[in-house]
């Protein structure tokens, strides 16, 4: 029997292609409407022959060439045909006994086309082989764990948005600025790789994507405001106000993600121990993760979206993720990489100790050693404070230095001062124990600050700044990460005579578990200066401990009011706010089907249910979402449905604004999936999972509510709409009053439903 007919291969990708019919007209020139396409055939074919797997070359095999034009030339048909029954719409997914295929309009003209090759299962005959007696291997398809098709398309549109963030506003306007070749070079570079990335099995949270907001972390935004200083208002207020002042800076987004770096034991510190690899660990983003400060409203909502997605790659992906350690505007091939040579590198190494004799005369700390990020000092002295001399060669970093001091106080004085104006003494004692340390690695620098895109020196030594004021701003710029982002600029900013859309050049910095993105006007003399960001550096190390307790998720319980924790009764939530273009929830993502290797992230690791069970939960959110939509069901105001695995229920709803609001917005959705006490018994009896037609689901909504059986459904959170299924639930309770409070049994457990959707609808701001 050949090797791999008793195998179940799952489900992957099979083939990707970009075109645009009105780059050509007829059938003999279909080939140049295609301006990108890559397939598992033709990697295979190549891997094979030990060529390149770039799919911009693939064009010199014929088969390659009528495989494409087969696929693109039935995608046509399909379209053009479909329109005759649809009204004119275009079909946008087929699926067959083996595939499944997805079809979808980017753009004007501008259509991607995916393949999805089915789960593939092995079929036993009576023996237990799988071959019968003509000795044909006899298989079965399964679609029961890919991702349906309208979230495959989701998935197509957030990647294509992610590449516009990195090249141009439209495919139209890249196109024309570059032309052809390098368009297809931009798009082969990041559709290749988005395919070999791109898993169609359900995974993580499928829920999120679908919404394609801006991810929350678990605990929403930093408090605002006076009350909220134990939610990090006070660290909000420092934010906008380093915004605020500084020159170019145009916004910033902060997100967290995964857990706080474990603290090691004092014997370790000292020999550059690491912890466990936090950036770049392949790990989908869980509940706790997501945007923390979504910045003072200089962009667009959905260009916040779209940073916020791209920080969530860079999470998941490290330096390989798009835009990061490659420049996705270059137009030069790869180079491969030579391993150094010893003796060159020994003879171009600096010299540790002559670093350590800079620092100590110039004042500076030494690399290495991380100093205090701010030290007790007497006040200055009147000669200490006085104007820098116009026209000498530190004017620029000492200036830059003194308008960060109030923002590395914190508001708490001039007490605090910046490490690099520690006295000499503390120099030369760090400077001394230099020499017995070791070089930081990755995974340790990023537990006390990097820069990702930015300045790729160690930001502790200092020496460098020095030498850097006789270099040229070239030679500057060539010591730092440049990447830039084309966003969309929010209404304020457009009234002011700004352009709506703008190129501006992006930093990151990250401090484990937290991530920075800056984004200046791309002239900002500043980002040539090292020095620049060295101060953002020690600006933001203060920061770390309060944001680290302002945002805990264990603190969420109490930020909404509560004195249980949720999830200690197994009720989990989602919200989606359409006015702020934000989504949060605690419902826990789908567990890899192999058990996980030991990661940081602990909504990863601990999870409250199995596979199974998550995969029959995050089915019937997406099922229940695809139902719902407004343009299908508009007058539908909530839902109730019970998974067949577990007994959960999952509650939808729309949440309308109050009347009174100044603009008319869509209502606002929200989930609750709770699973009650008694379900371990109770769903050995559930027969099917659907709307709800039994008395399970109506105390749960009454509970919401805090409506009696005879009372509007939800009335209590302002919907105060009768609907027909709130009718049928009331008279099945009053037929099975035990049934329901056996199923409600969970939830009547001293939490207050009511209070606590409304509070969730305040995280989500």
């Amino acid at each position: 029997m050949p090797d791999g007919e008793n195998t179940v291969i799952p489900a992957q990708p099979s083939f990707l292609a970009i075109y645009n019919p009105r780059l050509s007209s007829g059938e003999d020139s279909l080939e140049e409407q295609i301006v990108f396409y890559s397939s598992k055939a033709a990697r295979s074919r190549s891997k094979s022959k030990g060529t390149s797997t770039d799919p911009a070359s693939a064009a010199d095999n014929g088969d390659d060439v009528n495989e494409r034009l087969r696929q693109v030339g039935l995608a046509q048909g399909m379209v053009n045909f479909a329109k005759n029954f649809s009204n004119g719409k275009p079909v946008e997914s087929v699926d067959t006994d083996k595939a499944r295929i997805v079809l979808h309009e980017l753009e004007p003209n501008w259509w991607i086309l995916a393949g999805i090759d089915l789960t593939r299962l092995p079929v036993t005959n009576g023996s237990g082989s799988t071959s019968d007696a003509s000795n044909v291997p006899r298989f079965e398809y399964s679609a029961r764990e890919v991702y349906s098709a309208q979230s495959l398309i989701q998935q197509l549109r957030r990647a294509h948005s992610i590449f516009l963030l990195h090249h141009d506003v439209s495919l139209d306007s890249l196109y024309e600025r570059v032309g052809r070749s390098t368009f297809c070079k931009f798009l082969s570079r990041f559709w290749a790789r988005f395919l070999r990335n791109w898993v169609v099995l359900l995974n993580g949270h499928p829920a999120v994507e679908i919404f394609d907001g801006i991810k929350l972390a678990v605990g929403g935004e930093l408090g605002v405001g006076v009350g909220e200083e134990e939610w990090g208002s006070g660290e909000r207020e420092v934010l906008e106000d380093f915004i605020s002042r500084t020159d170019g800076l145009i916004d910033l987004v902060v997100s967290r993600f995964g857990e706080p770096a474990p603290q090691k034991p004092s014997a370790e510190a000292g020999r550059g121990s690491t912890s466990s690899q936090w950036l770049g660990a392949d790990q989908c983003p869980g509940p706790s993760d997501g945007v923390i400060f979504t910045g003072v409203g200089a962009l667009s909502r959905p260009s916040v979206a779209r940073v916020s997605q791209w920080m969530e790659w860079i999470y998941r992906y490290g330096e390989a993720a798009y835009g990061v350690g490659e420049n996705p505007t270059s137009t030069r091939g790869r180079r491969r990489r030579r391993k150094p040579d010893v003796k060159q590198q020994a003879s171009t190494q600096p010299d540790t100790n002559s670093r350590a004799e800079q620092a100590t005369k110039s004042g500076r700390t030494s690399p290495g050693i991380p100093p205090p990020l701010v030290v007790a000092s007497p006040p200055p002295k009147p000669e200490d404070t006085q104007p820098q001399v116009q026209g000498s060669k530190t004017e620029e970093p000492q200036s830059g230095a003194d308008m960060f001091m109030k923002y590395l106080t914190l508001g708490y004085g001039t007490s605090w001062k910046f490490p690099s104006m520690v006295s000499s003494g503390r120099a030369e004692s760090q400077a001394q124990d230099a020499n017995k340390t070791t070089e930081l690695s990755s995974s340790s620098t990023d537990e006390t600050g990097r820069f990702l895109i930015g300045l790729r020196d160690d930001l502790e030594d200092e020496w460098s700044d020095e030498d850097s004021q006789e270099l040229s701003s070239e030679n500057r710029r060539s010591r730092t990460v440049v990447r830039t982002l084309h966003v969309e600029l929010a209404g304020d900013q457009v009234a002011s005579g700004k352009p709506r859309q703008q190129k501006l050049q992006v930093i990151i910095y990250i401090r484990r578990p937290f991530m920075f993105t800056f984004l200046f006007d791309p002239e900002t003399p500043s980002l040539t200066q090292p020095s620049f960001y060295r101060i953002i550096h020690h600006m933001l190390g203060p920061l770390q401990k309060p944001l680290l307790s302002s945002t805990a998720p264990s603190n969420v319980h109490r930020r909404i009011g509560l004195s249980l924790n949720p999830q200690s009764l197994q009720v989990y939530d989602l919200v989606y706010d359409p006015a702020n273009h934000t989504v949060r929830t605690s419902i826990p993502c789908i567990p890899d089907p192999q058990p996980t290797t030991p990661s940081s992230n602990l909504s990863q690791t601990t999870v409250p249910w199995s596979r199974l069970e998550a995969l029959n939960v995050h089915h019937l959110l997406l099922r229940t979402y695809h139902d719902t939509r407004a343009h299908t069901r508009p007058y539908e105001s909530e839902r109730a449905s019970k998974t067949t695995r577990g007994g959960w229920w999952v509650v939808w709803m729309r949440i309308p604004y109050p009347p009174d609001n100044d603009h008319p917005l869509p209502p606002r959705e929200a989930f609750l999936v709770h699973r009650p006490s008694s379900s371990k018994s109770a769903h050995a009896r559930a027969t099917s999972t659907g709307s709800v037609g039994g008395s399970g689901g109506l105390r749960f909504l009454r509970d919401l509510s805090g409506a009696s059986p005879s009372s509007p459904i939800l009335g209590g959170i302002g919907l105060g709409v009768s609907s027909p299924m709130s009718r049928r639930m009331s008279t099945a309770a009053a037929e099975n009053p035990i049934g329901s409070s056996r199923n409600a049994e969970g939830l009547a457990l001293g939490l207050d439903a009511r209070r606590y959707v409304e509070g969730l609808l305040t995280l989500s701001r």
